[in-house]
Order: C-alpha cells, then sequence, then structure tokens
C-alpha cells in the first residue's frame, strides 16, 4: 500500500484456497477485509469417496488409495524419506533424467515430499499429512496460480472492472466463486492512510523539522507522532523534536506515522530512505516530497440514535389524598368495569360510603375512641 504497488494475495489449504486482488484507493486492504476465512486442513470429500470405494471393492487391488488416507507415524515417514531419496537417486543414475521435477502422480516424488514436509511438520509440531492431502495440495496450488495469472493479467492490463475475489470451494457442480471486489472502508487505518517518501540522514535529520516539514502550512495542528507502537511525541510532550531520528532509532526501512489529535485528518504515513550520493553538503540533511502529502479529511461516521422509550403512564388510580386535612381515603377502589359486546358498560358503581357521608356533611366512625371534640354525636 505504501508503495502504491498492486498486489494478488492468494492462500491455500488442503482442498480450499482464494485468490484477492488488492489495488491502492480502488479494493479494501487485507488487513481490513474480514469476508476471509483462513480455511482448516480439511480433506472431507475427495477422500470419503476413495475410502467409501475401497471399502467397496471398486478399488485397485493393492488397496494404495487407503495407504494414502493413513497418517504415518514418525518412523514411517523417516523410513519413507531414505527410501524416496534411494529411488530418485536410482533414477538418476540410471536413467537419462538429469533433474526431477515434483509431479503429484509421480510416487517417487510424492513420497519425498510427503516424508520430508511431515518430517519438517514433527519438529515444529504441526500436524502431519497424509499422500492424499499432500497430492490435495499440490492440484489447489496449480489452480489457484493460474488464477493468480489471470487476475494479474486484469491488472496489467488496467481493467479493475474484471478483477474478482476467486474462492475454491467444495462443491462440485460450482469448484469456484467469484465476488465483486469492495470499495475502501473510509474507516481502514491501514490503506486508508496518506503515504510519501522522506530522503533523509537519520544521524542529522531533528525529528521536530521532519514533522514540521512535512505538515507545512498546517504546522499548528495538534499531532502525535508514532513509530510502530511507539510514541515519539504528542501535543503534551514534544522533548523529542530536538533529537536526531537515528538517537530515536528511526532508520532506513521504517515509518513515522503522524496522527492528528483531533481525529478530523487521515494519518500521513513516512516512510525513510537514504540521500542520493551528491546531496550537498550544505543542504538539509532531507528531501521533503513534492507536492507535501495533503491528508483528506475523514468522513463522519453517522451515530444511529436509538429512541427512548417513552414513559408508560400507569392506568391505576391514584389513592385521593385531603392535602388540607391530612386525609387518607383507604375505601375500596371499585372494580374496573368492562364494557360488553356493543361497547356499553353495565351496572355502573356507587360511591363509597364514606364519600356521600361526606356530601352530607356526616362522618362515620367505627367507635368512640374515634369521635374528636369538636364532632357532634347523634344517638
Amino acid at each position: 500500500m505504501a508503495a502504491q504497488v498492486s498486489l494478488v494475495e492468494s492462500g491455500t489449504a488442503g482442498y480450499l484456497g482464494q485468490v484477492q486482488p488488492l489495488l491502492k484507493d480502488n479494493t479494501e486492504c487485507f488487513d481490513f477485509n474480514q469476508s476471509i476465512v483462513l480455511f482448516g486442513a480439511k480433506v472431507i470429500y475427495w477422500d470419503r469417496v476413495t475410502l467409501n470405494a475401497g471399502v467397496n471393492g471398486s478399488m485397485a487391488p493393492n488397496g494404495a488409495g487407503l495407504r494414502d488416507q493413513r497418517t504415518l507415524s514418525l518412523k514411517d515417514n523417516v523410513e519413507l524419506f531414505v527410501d524416496s531419496v534411494n529411488r530418485l537417486a536410482a533414477r538418476l543414475r540410471s536413467g537419462p533424467e538429469t533433474t526431477i521435477s515434483f509431479d503429484k502422480d509421480d510416487d517417487d516424488t510424492l513420497d519425498f515430499v510427503t516424508a520430508a514436509s511431515n518430517l519438517r511438520s514433527a519438529a515444529y509440531g504441526i500436524n502431519r499429512q497424509t499422500r492424499w492431502e499432500v497430492k490435495a495440495i499440490a492440484t489447489t496450488n496449480a489452480i489457484v496460480s493460474g488464477l493468480i495469472v489471470l487476475q494479474a493479467l486484469h491488472l496489467l492490463r488496467c481493467n479493475y472492472s474484471a478483477l474478482r475475489n476467486v474462492h475454491l470451494q467444495y462443491k462440485p457442480s460450482v469448484p469456484l466463486s467469484t465476488i465483486t471486489l469492495s470499495k475502501p472502508n473510509p474507516g481502514c487505518g491501514v490503506c486508508r492512510d496518506t503515504y510519501a517518501l522522506v530522503l533523509c540522514n537519520p544521524s542529522r535529520t531533528l525529528l521536530g523539522d521532519m514533522v514540521k516539514g512535512i505538515l507545512g502550512a498546517n504546522s499548528d495542528r495538534e499531532v502525535s507522532v508514532y513509530e510502530d507502537k511507539r510514541v515519539l511525541s504528542d501535543p503534551d510532550w514534544d522533548d523529542n523534536f530536538e533529537r536526531t531520528l537515528e538517537s530515536l532509532n528511526v532508520t532506513r526501512g521504517k515509518f513515522l506515522s503522524i496522527v492528528d489529535e483531533e481525529g478530523e485528518w487521515e494519518t500521513i504515513t513516512i516512510g525513510l530512505s537514504v540521500l542520493p550520493p551528491n546531496h550537498p553538503i550544505d543542504a538539509p540533511p532531507y528531501i521533503l516530497p513534492s507536492p507535501l502529502p495533503q491528508p483528506n479529511r475523514k468522513p463522519k461516521l453517522l451515530v444511529e440514535v436509538t429512541p427512548a422509550t417513552p414513559q408508560r403512564t400507569s392506568r391505576k388510580r391514584s389513592l385521593p389524598i385531603d392535602m388540607d386535612n391530612d386525609v387518607i381515603d383507604l375505601a375500596p377502589t371499585p372494580k374496573r368495569l368492562k364494557p360488553d359486546m356493543n361497547g356499553a358498560v353495565k351496572g355502573q358503581g356507587s360511591p363509597s360510603k364514606r364519600h356521600r357521608l361526606d356530601e352530607e356533611g356526616l362522618l362515620l366512625v367505627n367507635g368512640p375512641g374515634e369521635i374528636a371534640d369538636d364532632i357532634i354525636v347523634i344517638d
């Protein structure tokens, strides 16, 4: 991405594989692509067919198919490696062959590759492969290699509309699936950076001169400077501005990232290279790119605001309180009446007995203890 060089990324695992063209400013980059799944090395289709054929007796009588599906032990791989090397050496000594190329249909070369790869896998704790899996890898590699060439031809012809992501899959009727390339994601922190190349002498170039020279007219903008994950400066700490790049271990082949503190502008990534041999001694110890890199303003992300749930109004009636006399009516609340089929409400209840007496100027008490001084008792 930094060198503006197109890439055709690819990978295989068993019978599966993929090809993905990568083009700066035209496609999403590999770092942000989350649709690519690293396939596990599984053998589920061809091996199953071969195994079933062997069990049903339709396989060759020597049982080579069943032998090919057996995972060899470490001892078996050592013996197979020695035996295959002896067979290949005998062929070179006795035949017209001066070199022997790998062929999945050549038992000698297949045994050599199987044993050699399994011995390496044993040394690094990797799962060993059967002969059938090695055949599958060789076949898949050949298919993917052809797909890489086709995508590379589109890139060379600048026929970007014909580029496709291609995946090998397990469907016998549709072994290849193609996907239209996705546009670059505006939030990607790799391919959306603005790249620039600076030729400099790290032993004489100060970090502050480099940053201010790249920012140019925007040198008053608050930025932070990183080398990989190291923080070299920020708006509140610029002590390293007076230090040389070499003293900060920032030399040829490394990148400096100038990050906008407010997050409004894209990151400027600077690649460092050496000055030309004829660079004047009395000139500044660096050569800035011309024109200076102009980062784009980052698009504002639309935040979807979830509307607040409206407060539900309680359907319960509030308790009647007489604020003047501090009296709470504890009379039983009448039941809510349901309308009939016609919408009419039948059997309207009457107000409570206490309420009716209050309207008539009377007070109902339960005994002599509740009688107040200002109440007239009627027998």
